[in-house]
């Protein structure tokens, strides 16, 4: 198989992408987002007074702006699908690591440094960046939009979702639960690697039969 067919063989449809970008965003944000709901569980399973979980959503809202840049970086350099898994893993690990929390220290550490630069690396930032490459530029802006937009799926998911786990278990599983649909980036982010931007394929070689179509050159005058 030629370099070119592979590459042509690589791409996937763009509402692939776009399912894939979803999912991403839909779950970066979603787990986020329930984090309102374990505040006073967390609290009370560890000990920690509000000012302790309030400290450290908010160093996890400072971490997630300032490593949004540095993950475009890496992204550019890395690729896509690696910063986005690894985001995924990072913030999978967060959650595990919250659900062994039993002081204010591990909940700073976990719900608060880790999982900010988690959601730096996987959250929109980079998805849009990879979503937007690949798609026309007549549809950019549709495209990029609908991505957004499905991203708040995630918040009317699994909002409920966490509400009925806290109130049949504990703040721990359900903390693991979260932990491992955060795994879904990392199955989403394989798709990532085949997004190419249709500028960035190389063109196909003409035929035999283009070339022997093509009109002969004309001698230069003697």
């Amino acid at each position: 198989m030629t370099a070119v067919a592979a590459s042509h063989r690589s791409r996937i449809p763009l509402w692939w992408a776009v399912v894939a970008g979803g999912i991403i965003t839909s779950v970066s944000l979603g787990v986020r987002s329930t984090f309102g709901l374990l505040v006073d569980p967390i609290a009370d399973g560890t000990a920690s007074d509000l000012g302790t979980i309030s400290l450290a959503i908010a160093i996890q809202n400072l971490l997630w702006g300032l490593s949004q840049p540095l993950a475009g970086a890496i992204s550019d350099r890395f690729g896509t699908a690696r910063t986005l898994a690894g985001g995924g893993v990072l913030y999978a690990a967060a959650l595990l690591l919250m659900s062994t929390a039993d002081g204010a220290g591990m909940v700073i550490l976990s719900g608060g440094f880790i999982t900010g630069i988690a959601i730096g690396a996987a959250s929109f930032a980079v998805v849009l960046s990879a979503v937007g490459r690949m798609a026309p530029p007549e549809k950019r802006s549709l495209i990029l939009g609908i991505v957004s937009a499905v991203g708040s799926l995630g918040q009317f998911v699994l909002i409920p979702i966490t509400r009925v786990l806290l109130d049949n278990g504990s703040w721990e599983q359900t903390t693991v639960i979260l932990g491992l649909i955060a795994l879904l980036v990392v199955v989403a982010a394989r798709q990532c690697d085949r997004l190419r931007s249709p500028s960035t394929l190389p063109s196909r070689p003409r035929g035999r039969s283009e070339r022997s179509s093509a009109a002969p050159p004309i001698p230069a005058p003697t």
